[in-house]
């Protein structure tokens, strides 16, 4: 049986994380000008169980339905950008834990949440791999399975305690989801990420050597949940709304120093990559691995951002 929270008392719910919100907003521009990882901000989120909200109530989690998700994170993007999309791959694998039948296993993961506990990315590659391609490889031992191999763009595995990583089968190519543990000397991660943007949100290198996986924790990719793309998006897009709404509330602040859109040095590398000349690793030439890609259109944008100036002024935001 599938477990799809379909939702609760939003304000109720909100009033828990927006004094957290609030502590998060007052440090975000001094952490993004120094490059100060969000680790504290983080640590305030896991202790409140805000990586259950999915989760129902019986199953120890907030019980929040997909539309009250989103809007949280788009209050939580206004204060942060950065933590919406360092969650993302967390909440895409709480969802994909609802959409599995009950079972001892899922009860696990539940208690690992409920714990604090986070994933973060591992599907994309770069270099000479092909759209829907992966070099990673998983290979089955007696006692536990082995994974090996390289990811880029990887958001958020610098705040995770797993990873969730795309990766092929040695022994038969089957395309699989390893949950890899970041508690062992196998996963080495960098916080290398020198692209435009996205730069608090662990979206660096990270290395598997051989690295530990339990057999129970490799899943056929063929099960993954199905709306997983549009999911994924609909994050992007809660983002995006959130710093919609942050840059009407700094607009506000007549007189008051604000953190300049674009970073002077951003500015630049930008300038020289649109001229030509050599960028660093995030103007490579990326390969995702889910197959099954699209983006959603602009419009969903417009409406949840119009959603949440609704909920602003009390509108309801359950599903």
């Amino acid at each position: 049986m599938t477990l799809l929270s379909t939702g609760t008392d939003y304000e109720q719910l909100a009033a828990a994380f927006r004094p957290i919100f609030s502590r998060i907003a007052q440090g975000a521009a001094s952490r993004e000008q120094q490059r100060i990882l969000p680790e504290e901000p983080i640590r305030w989120l896991k202790e409140a169980g805000f990586g259950t909200l999915r989760i129902p109530r019986e199953k120890g989690g907030w019980g929040a339905s997909l539309p009250q998700l989103i809007a949280l994170l788009i209050e939580l993007a206004e204060a942060d950008s950065n933590l919406p999309q360092a969650l993302r791959a967390h909440f895409a694998f709480v969802e994909d834990r609802l959409n599995q039948p009950d079972s001892a296993q899922r009860d696990r993961w539940f208690q690992r949440f409920r714990d604090g506990e986070l994933v973060g990315s591992g599907w994309t590659e770069i270099g000479a791999v092909k759209l829907g391609e992966v070099n990673t490889q998983v290979t089955p031992d007696e006692r536990v399975w082995r994974l090996s191999g390289e990811k880029f763009y990887s958001t958020g595995t610098l705040y995770a305690d797993w990873i969730d990583v795309f990766a092929r089968r040695s022994d038969n190519g089957g395309d699989v989801i390893a949950l890899v543990s970041t508690r062992q000397s196998g996963v080495e991660r960098e916080d290398d990420w020198d692209g435009f943007g996205q730069r608090l949100t662990g979206s660096g290198t990270t290395r598997f050597r051989q690295a530990q996986v339990e057999q129970e924790h490799v899943y056929d990719f063929a099960e993954r949940f199905r709306y997983q793309t549009a999911f994924y998006q609909h994050i992007l897009l809660a983002t995006l709304a959130g710093i919609g709404l942050a840059v009407e509330r700094d607009a506000g602040r007549r007189g008051e120093k604000t953190l300049p859109y674009v970073q002077p040095r951003q500015r630049r590398r930008a300038a020289r990559r649109s001229s030509g000349a050599a960028g660093g690793r995030a103007n490579q030439q990326l390969g995702v691995g889910d197959p099954r890609g699209g983006a959603a259109g602009g419009g969903v944008f417009t409406a949840g951002l119009y959603r949440s100036r609704q909920r602003r002024r009390g509108a309801d935001c359950a599903a």
